[in-house]
């Protein structure tokens, strides 16, 4: 092989070399975010972003970012695709704290349960880039929330006439809420489950039986149908006082629960 075949390979080989490294160094080995290419600024504050993560979290961090981020953006410290980028970064950061906290919670006994967070949560579920990071902890908290409410909704329920619509659609909810797997084992929700139910079922069969001696007197309206129904009456059956339309339906009957 002569001299000039020699330095021509040697040439080609250099060249070669160079353009790997090229590849390597600019562009080529990039991260998908492109933080390789990010600048000593961009990657300060991402890193300040990062710090979001490993923490409780804490809404004064996250919007004392924000305000920063504005800031660097006003003094043209970022341009406006590294503003974007950073953003993005930021809520995703926050958002991953806000479901650690969730998760952590998950873990208590469910007493201490901050409404604020799940109002982060929902705060944060309007945007894009976090909005299905967070949608089953804001349904969990969703339904903890409501399962809270279901005592008072009973409460209003056993206060008027009954119906089995009703009836079905409290024990629907207790099922999709106090009942939810993950939030099941707190000590709230197995109270508001077997109280709520025992409650309900309660007052089904008291109506079974206030119907069958009310329509009885209703049809007959002698002594004896008279003193069937007395049998309900606040003085001989005490559950009646927590039935105030069917202690008003009692009332209007003439010296019957006098």
């Amino acid at each position: 092989m002569n001299e000039s075949i020699k330095k021509l390979i040697a040439f080609l080989g250099a060249s070669l070399l160079i353009g790997i490294l090229i590849f390597m160094f600019s562009g080529g080995g990039d991260s998908d975010d492109g933080s390789v290419n990010d600048s000593i600024a961009v990657k300060e504050f991402k890193l300040k972003c990062d710090s979001l993560r490993l923490k409780k979290w804490n809404q004064q961090k996250y919007k004392s970012l924000n305000s920063a981020l504005v800031a660097m953006k006003s003094q043209e410290i970022f341009n406006i695709q590294e503003v974007s980028n950073i953003k993005i970064y930021l809520n995703q950061a926050y958002a991953t704290t806000l479901k650690d906290s969730c998760a952590s919670w998950l873990r208590t006994n469910g007493n201490d349960c901050d409404k604020q967070l799940y109002s982060e949560m929902q705060t944060l579920a309007g945007i894009s880039e976090t909005s299905k990071m967070l949608s089953s902890e804001i349904q969990i908290m969703r339904a903890y929330f409501s399962a809270l409410l279901v005592p008072s909704k009973i409460r209003l329920f056993t206060q008027s006439n009954y119906t089995s619509e009703k009836y079905n659609s409290l024990i629907s909810e207790i099922n999709s809420t106090a009942k939810k797997a993950e939030i099941r084992h707190f000590s709230s929700m197995n109270r508001v489950a077997s109280v709520g139910i025992g409650e309900l079922n309660n007052f089904k069969n008291y109506v079974e039986k206030f119907d069958g001696a009310y329509a009885y007197y209703l049809d007959r309206a002698d002594v004896d149908a008279a003193d069937y129904l007395q049998n309900l009456c606040p003085d001989k059956n005490p559950r009646t006082r927590q039935y105030n339309y069917y202690l008003q339906k009692l009332s209007i009957i003439e010296n019957l629960c006098n």
